[in-house]
Protein backbone atom coordinates (compact mmCIF):
# COMPACT_ATOMS: atom_id res chain seq x y z
CA UNK A 1 0.00 0.00 0.00
CA UNK A 2 0.94 3.17 -0.51
CA UNK A 3 0.96 6.47 1.65
CA UNK A 4 -1.93 8.40 -0.38
CA UNK A 5 -4.83 6.75 0.83
CA UNK A 6 -6.84 8.14 -2.78
CA UNK A 7 -4.42 6.20 -5.10
CA UNK A 8 -5.21 2.75 -2.59
CA UNK A 9 -8.66 3.10 -3.15
CA UNK A 10 -8.57 4.08 -6.68
CA UNK A 11 -6.32 0.57 -6.95
CA UNK A 12 -8.58 -1.23 -4.31
CA UNK A 13 -11.82 -0.26 -6.83
CA UNK A 14 -9.89 -1.39 -10.11
CA UNK A 15 -8.87 -4.98 -8.57
CA UNK A 16 -12.55 -5.14 -7.76
CA UNK A 17 -13.62 -4.31 -11.06
CA UNK A 18 -11.30 -6.76 -12.71
CA UNK A 19 -12.37 -9.63 -10.43
CA UNK A 20 -16.24 -9.23 -11.19
CA UNK A 21 -15.69 -9.13 -15.19
CA UNK A 22 -18.82 -11.61 -15.59
CA UNK A 23 -20.49 -10.59 -13.13
CA UNK A 24 -22.86 -7.82 -14.56
CA UNK A 25 -23.96 -6.64 -10.89
CA UNK A 26 -20.59 -6.81 -9.50
CA UNK A 27 -19.79 -4.93 -12.29
CA UNK A 28 -22.51 -2.41 -11.95
CA UNK A 29 -22.03 -2.05 -8.12
CA UNK A 30 -18.37 -1.34 -8.74
CA UNK A 31 -18.60 1.29 -11.48
CA UNK A 32 -21.67 3.04 -9.08
CA UNK A 33 -18.73 3.18 -6.51
CA UNK A 34 -16.18 4.52 -8.87
CA UNK A 35 -18.93 7.25 -10.03
CA UNK A 36 -19.08 8.00 -6.30
CA UNK A 37 -15.49 8.34 -5.77
CA UNK A 38 -15.04 10.89 -9.18
CA UNK A 39 -18.13 12.82 -7.85
CA UNK A 40 -16.05 13.56 -4.40
CA UNK A 41 -12.94 13.85 -6.54
CA UNK A 42 -14.03 16.28 -9.24
CA UNK A 43 -10.33 17.48 -10.28
CA UNK A 44 -8.86 13.88 -10.17
CA UNK A 45 -8.85 12.08 -13.84
CA UNK A 46 -12.34 9.90 -14.08
CA UNK A 47 -11.76 6.51 -12.32
CA UNK A 48 -14.89 5.14 -13.54
CA UNK A 49 -13.18 6.17 -17.54
CA UNK A 50 -9.81 4.15 -16.10
CA UNK A 51 -11.90 1.01 -15.09
CA UNK A 52 -13.61 0.73 -18.61
CA UNK A 53 -10.56 1.38 -20.69
CA UNK A 54 -8.85 -1.54 -18.31
CA UNK A 55 -11.76 -4.06 -19.33
CA UNK A 56 -11.43 -3.00 -23.25
CA UNK A 57 -7.70 -3.04 -23.46
CA UNK A 58 -6.82 0.82 -23.65
CA UNK A 59 -4.55 2.82 -22.00
CA UNK A 60 -7.06 4.42 -19.68
CA UNK A 61 -6.40 8.50 -21.16
CA UNK A 62 -7.66 7.24 -24.37
CA UNK A 63 -11.17 6.47 -22.87
CA UNK A 64 -11.29 9.55 -20.75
Amino acid sequence: MSTDPRADRRAELLTQFLRAQGDLAAEAQVLAEAQRYDNAHPREDSLVAELCAAVAGDPWGVAA
